[in-house]
């Protein structure tokens, strides 16, 4: 910044923890609003359809514990416990995508930055926990083919 003898003045900064923007200049528009309603509507779809797996992996589960009952094997009972695990995650899946879905229509509705911080806060819990799992999943695939080719005579 120049005085008006033409000198340079330094620009005073205040100490915070955050950086002081008077205004960051991103706006909503009314296109982007669409395509976060949209958005919003899929994310909602797709965590009923998580919940109903979840649903669906439950009843499974109860089944195979109860013919479990009448004589099981412990190979059965690591597979009802790795479904249970399954299930929770499908359910924490699905729990994160209604959350975005509820906070960001809230946030649409009300002009609401908190609760539009809340929905993203969701959106980046489920990829990242999707992310996990992804990864968990390509670790499992290429030991499972590894040890299937050393134990292959």
């Amino acid at each position: 910044m120049k005085n008006s003898d033409n000198s340079v003045t330094d620009k005073v900064t205040v100490n915070t923890t955050e950086p002081v923007i008077e205004n960051s200049g991103l706006q909503i528009t009314d296109q982007a609003r669409k395509y976060l309603r949209a958005m919003r509507q899929w994310t909602k779809f797709f965590s009923v359809l998580y919940w109903i797996g979840t649903g669906i992996l439950a009843v499974k589960i109860f089944r195979e514990l109860f013919e479990m009952i009448g004589g099981g094997s412990v190979g059965a009972l690591v597979g009802i416990i790795s479904e249970i695990l399954i299930a929770i995650l499908l359910f924490m899946l699905g729990t994160d995508l209604h959350l975005f879905s509820k906070f960001m229509k809230s946030a649409l509705s009300n002009n609401d930055s908190e609760e539009m911080e809340y929905a993203f806060m969701n959106m980046k819990s489920y990829w990242k926990l999707l992310g996990i799992l992804i990864i968990i999943f390509i670790f499992l695939s290429a030991v499972t083919f590894v040890l299937a080719d050393l134990l292959r005579f």
